[in-house]
């Protein structure tokens, strides 16, 4: 067995044995929007008393959730704008999501991209092809569109030759607007009863509105393969 197929057995036993460690333990109970509400009292006077702790203990777990596709997103996000505000809710928000990411982007690409690769080779070449086409708008797309997950857009990346830079930032800016209206809606956090709640008529033409944006590059890219082979 070659070095590099160790060194990708290695990862993908610790990746898998982290991973059950969170669903087996429960851990996403524990971040659970209902979870979090019934300490928020405690969690925003812990942040006041310890300002710097809180930060790294919320970009830590923050971080952690995304590398390991643990889905908590929303509530930490809310929880988030209501411990720190929306400016500072915002910053470390998406700067805790764009590390996550790339903490997934990196093990898929050191040591578990031939595994992926070899049961979803179609899905990767047919992602490889739109991005040679459409380029980092395509990328952008996914992210804004909030329908494809994180884990999914990290390991069809890491598995292609799409440079940890263009990950990074395409994260980074991709997460901006949810970020920023989760943290805007963390002033009610207390009372809302669902993550569907914050989503209101103007912030879903907002992000209709963000994603066609985005589609305009991608057309017009399409209208001109179409007339160079025609």
């Amino acid at each position: 067995m070659e070095k590099n197929q160790q060194i990708g057995l290695v990862i993908l036993g610790v990746f898998i044995s982290l991973i059950l460690f969170f669903y087996v333990f429960d851990i996403a109970d524990f971040i659970s929007l209902s979870a979090l509400q019934k300490h928020a009292l405690f969690l925003a006077e812990f942040s006041r008393n310890h300002f710097f702790l809180s930060i790294f203990g919320y970009v830590t777990i923050f971080a952690s959730i995304i590398a390991f596709s643990i889905p908590a997103t929303g509530p930490l996000t809310l929880l988030g704008g209501f411990l720190f505000g929306v400016l500072w809710g915002s910053v470390l928000s998406t700067a805790a999501a764009t590390a996550g990411a790339t903490i997934a982007f990196l093990i898929f690409r050191r040591g578990l991209d031939d595994v992926v690769y070899r049961k979803h080779g179609k899905r990767v070449e047919k992602f490889k092809k739109r991005m040679e086409t459409y380029g980092v708008f395509y990328l952008l797309m996914l992210h804004f569109s909030t329908v494809v997950p994180y884990a999914v857009i990290n390991v069809l990346a890491a598995i292609t030759e799409i440079p940890l830079f263009t990950v990074i930032w395409t994260t980074a800016v991709g997460f901006i607007p949810i970020a920023f209206v989760y943290t805007f809606a963390g002033s009610r956090f207390t009372t809302i009863r669902s993550i569907q709640d914050i989503f209101s008529p103007n912030v879903i033409i907002a992000f209709s509105l963000l994603i066609a944006l985005m589609l305009v590059p991608i057309v017009l890219k399409f209208i001109q393969n179409r007339r160079s082979k025609s």
